[in-house]
């Protein structure tokens, strides 16, 4: 799941049978707004990010009284939000429009008989509703046009040079698009199936092709289904079939040439009605509602089928997209880019359902399956493997030029909290390449790999785990349009009670709801460093987070060498300004300012994890200085902080006027939620007094990562009283500070030669649906808005499952999903 920013949370999830289920709590969830989650196997990713499943859904500010989800409101200073201003300043309209053109098989041939779909949609990617003429080169009528559903229309014309389209909106805004000039050569298509139960294709081809032989084809799903060869004369070539004999869902039609090239190709949607049999009812036993009381429902389907179902308050949905697993798998898995109302076209296969469908397969199809790959015309580079199992694979990177990667030995270590070890022994390839089978793993794991022997280890270790699809992209206006939510399919506030699907409300005197008691003390913390580095105190008023653990082991996947902190957030935050700052030391020889040169003037002995601790808290030492070798004295002013340094505001409590600043103001710096140092603070004239210091900053003991590997996480908060909580000086409301959190992984600073500590996440444990049993506890306050959710529901041999839950307090309606996909591939909804 990820918004603007990068991956807000990522999980690995078991698939048996097919059906994986797993959640992702928004605590990395900074604000409000809109937000992508996307499902996709590994294999998936070498079709392209088309391939991969993806919902845009909003996600709103907490509400300040709980249970009051009236006032639904998103954060508007982050870039989340995107919605278009809607004010209206511009006074030529007409070039917000938009007119697409997209001729009947991808091609607008000149003297033959085209048939032509467009599309008018405003600046925001709105479908507008239209009309117009197709005006000649002399500005002769050629013949009326019109948007027929969803600013989609369709015209037949001759391919002749000059067209173009005059169209005017509801309101009068008149604008026009020139078509194509035509092309020389080619084939024409044409493919009717709105009105009869056959589907009428006909091919019309240029002069210079008649008597060649060309193919026929009809695809689905990767699969060729029909062909037929024919060859192309003065008339039209036809050819016709039932839609009845057709595989549900959407089809490619092609005519190609002996060398395989594509003359002309189009998409097709069939959709059969469905039988009882092939549909999941849902009725309720019980025949009203109470707060908190119990509902029972029965479900019916297939015999022994696995059904997701989930019941929701219906007065709290939020009106986002509520695609079901129909429209996904018949139609949205294999149309580009964003449906409107994609339910519309699969709930009926009448002739005004067919004409819409035919025009987004002409419009918005996309073509999943590339034909010039299956041909062999054009080579297909599969980079990721299909997964059967886990694994944990990747590269050695050689360090030096006499470092052979072939027949290198590597081991591999995991560990996790729970005491679980494995541990693993292979050989590199002759590319570099290892790898290794896993049983399956759950949670997070340590992992420890080394390549080679440590005197002789000159190899950095990658490992193939950055497979996901491209994650910034802009949210489309469609995307993050909220629609309205779906009508209640349970409950109704009349009381009437339907046939089934319906429960009357019932909330009597007898039921009283109970306050929530308040708690007076908690237990002990099992962790006080889990508690005192919770990154919830970063976490509750920043706008901003990245997860520096994943994106240091993206970086040396790869083969890069891992990156010194500061520099990296510059890099990564164009907002970061001014030059980092160490510190610990202040100069360098010839202006170096890195690790590296401390680290080449000090003598290394079996105490160096203890002295690159006191490297990094000099200012406990006696002296400052560190033990260093007589013809190394040059290196000693790395560490001597200079009794003259106007940069230097304050030396006790790290304050400096150099360093690095966030959008021209201060950055405060707090390393695992103790402060650390302020950088880059203007001097004033008039002397600014230390009002507080709540933290301690002379006791502090977190130092500053040097290198990227050293930090789990980073938070910005631009929210001044944020940083009062650290240090308050009667200047802060002058200069509006940022805070900025950096939390560290406590991992050693020394770097063992070949070996690399870094982690692998096993499967996401997913989270047990918690409700409150009210059979045994009283009613009281309870504002669930996913009253109950299941990812397996398993009907038996008669088809047939019931579910029990507890209502919440409040709800009156609710809204029930239930969803399945069948072993033989049919997707069933209610």
């Amino acid at each position: 799941m990820w918004s603007t920013v990068p991956s807000t949370d990522t999980r690995k999830i078991r698939l048996e049978n097919g059906l994986g289920a797993g959640d992702i709590k928004l605590d990395n969830v900074l604000t409000s707004g809109f937000y992508e989650i996307r499902a996709y196997t590994r294999w998936m990713t070498n079709w392209g990010e088309e391939a991969c499943f993806s919902r845009v859904f909003p996600i709103f500010g907490r509400p300040r009284h709980e249970g009051d989800y009236s006032n639904r409101s998103m954060d508007d200073n982050t870039g989340l939000k995107r919605l278009p201003d809607m004010r209206d300043t511009k006074e030529d309209k007409s070039s917000d429009y938009n007119i697409g053109i997209y001729p009947e098989g991808g091609h607008f041939v000149e003297g033959l008989v085209n048939r032509v779909a467009f599309q008018v949609t405003d600046e925001y990617g709105r479908p507008l509703a239209c009309s117009g003429v197709l005006l000649s080169a002399d500005g002769d009528t050629v013949c009326q046009v019109e948007t027929v559903h969803s600013g989609r229309g369709v015209f037949v014309c001759n391919g002749i040079a000059g067209l173009s389209l005059e169209m005017q909106d509801s309101s009068g805004v008149s604008f026009s698009r020139s078509l194509p000039e035509p092309e020389k050569s080619g084939c024409a298509f044409r493919v009717v199936s709105t009105n009869t139960e056959m589907v009428n294709v006909e091919a019309s081809f240029s002069s210079d092709m008649y008597g060649k032989d060309f193919g026929f084809t009809i695809m689905h799903n990767g699969g060729i289904i029909a062909f037929h060869s024919f060859t192309a004369g003065k008339e039209p070539s036809r050819f016709r079939f039932s839609r009845q004999s057709m595989p549900e869902g959407v089809s490619e039609l092609m005519v190609y040439d002996a060398s395989g090239r594509i003359l002309a190709d189009r998409l097709l949607f069939v959709l059969h009605e469905l039988s009882e049999q092939d549909s999941i009812r849902v009725v309720s036993s019980s025949s009203n509602l109470q707060p908190c009381g119990l509902v029972s429902l029965d479900v019916f389907a297939r015999p022994d089928t696995e059904i997701s179902l989930s019941a929701i308050d219906a007065e709290t949905m939020t009106g986002g997209n509520t695609l079901g697993v129909r429209q996904w798998k018949l139609l949205s898995s294999e149309v580009r880019g964003y449906i409107e109302n994609a339910g519309y076209y699969v709930e009926s296969d009448d002739a005004e359902h067919r004409v819409a469908q035919d025009l987004l397969m002409m419009v918005q199809g996309w073509r999943r399956y590339d034909w010039k790959v299956m041909s062999g015309q054009t080579p297909f580079k599969i980079s990721e493997l299909c997964e059967d199992g886990m694994y944990l694979s990747g590269s050695l990177y050689p360090t030096s030029k006499k470092a052979k990667v072939d027949g290198v030995n590597i081991d591999a270590v995991l560990y996790n909290s729970a005491g679980q070890v494995l541990r693993g022994h292979t050989v590199s390839d002759s590319t570099g390449y290892y790898s290794f089978s896993l049983p399956d793993c759950f949670g997070r794991w340590n992992l420890i790999l080394q390549a080679g022997k440590d005197k002789e280890s000159r190899y950095s270790i990658g490992i193939d785990r950055s497979f996901s699809p491209k994650e910034k992209r802009a949210f489309a206006y469609s995307e993050t349009e909220l629609i309205s939510p779906p009508d209640a399919n349970l409950l109704t506030k009349s009381g009437t009670v339907p046939e089934y699907d319906s429960i009357s409300v019932l909330a009597g005197d007898s039921s009283k709801i109970l306050p929530d008691l308040s708690v007076e003390g908690r237990r002990p913390y099992d962790d006080a460093r889990k508690w005192w580095e919770s990154e919830s105190y970063g976490r509750s008023t920043s706008k901003l987070y990245y997860d520096c653990e994943k994106e240091c082991a993206q970086i040396v996947d790869s083969g890069g060498d891992v990156p010194e902190f500061q520099k990296w957030l510059m890099e990564r935050n164009e907002f970061f300004d001014g030059m980092p700052r160490q510190v610990y030391y202040d100069t360098f020889e010839d202006g170096k300012n890195n690790l590296d040169t401390i680290m080449d003037a000090i003598k290394l002995d079996e105490q160096i994890e203890v002295l690159i601790k006191d490297l990094h808290n000099y200012d406990r030492l006696t002296d400052g200085r560190p033990v260093v070798k007589p013809e190394e004295e040059k290196y000693t002013s790395a560490l001597h902080d200079p009794v003259e340094d106007e940069s230097i505001i304050s030396r006790p409590y790290k304050i400096y006027n150099d360093g690095l600043g966030y959008k021209n103001k201060p950055v405060v710096w707090v390393v695992d939620n103790r402060y650390f140092a302020l950088t880059n603070m203007p001097k004033f004239t008039d002397k600014f007094e230390i009002v507080a210091w709540n933290m301690g900053a002379k006791n502090s003991t977190s130092d500053m990562p040097v290198l990227l590997d050293e930090v789990k996480s980073v938070y910005i908060s631009e929210d001044v009283s944020e940083c009062r909580k650290y240090v308050n000086l009667n200047v802060l409301d002058r200069v509006k500070p940022v805070t900025v959190f950096v939390y560290t992984n406590h991992a050693s600073r020394y770097k063992k030669k070949g070996v690399r500590r870094t982690y692998f996440q096993g499967y996401n444990i997913p989270k047990t649906f918690e409700m409150k049993d009210y059979s045994i506890l009283p009613p009281m306050d309870d504002f669930r808005r996913t009253i109950f959710w299941a990812p397996s529901v398993r009907t038996d041999k008669n088809g047939r499952a019931t579910v029990e839950f507890y209502n919440n307090s409040t709800c009156r309606e609710m809204y029930i999903s239930a969803e399945c996909i069948t072993d033989d591939g049919c997707a069933l909804s209610n």
